[in-house]
């Protein structure tokens, strides 16, 4: 249950928070930021229908875990390298929200 609640909590946070953070932080404009903010919500979506057809053969555990390591390590070069550059953060959120 800790493991779901976490990854709610980060999946939210930056599904709520990056439209705003791509129209104040970086300057885009607001319908950019939306469509950006879109962009990565349809990536979640096709993510997702990839893994109906895939959890089942891997099992839960490992995809949860690799879930967790493959966003982490997405979201690592932000964090090392900064975000002052709106299109890899762009990049790198929408391929860790998908995992």
């Amino acid at each position: 249950m800790g493991d779901l609640a976490t990854a709610y909590g980060v999946t939210n946070g930056l599904n709520n928070w990056m439209p705003t953070l791509y129209n104040t932080v970086y300057h885009l404009p607001l319908r950019a930021s939306l469509n950006f903010a879109l962009l990565t919500n349809a990536t979640q979506i096709l993510v997702l229908l990839v893994c109906v057809f895939v959890i089942d053969k891997v099992g839960r555990k490992t995809w949860m875990a690799a879930c967790f390591v493959i966003g982490g390590l997405l979201l690592a070069p932000l964090g090392l390298f900064g975000a002052d550059d709106v299109n890899r953060v762009i990049i790198f959120v929408t391929l860790a929200m998908a995992s």
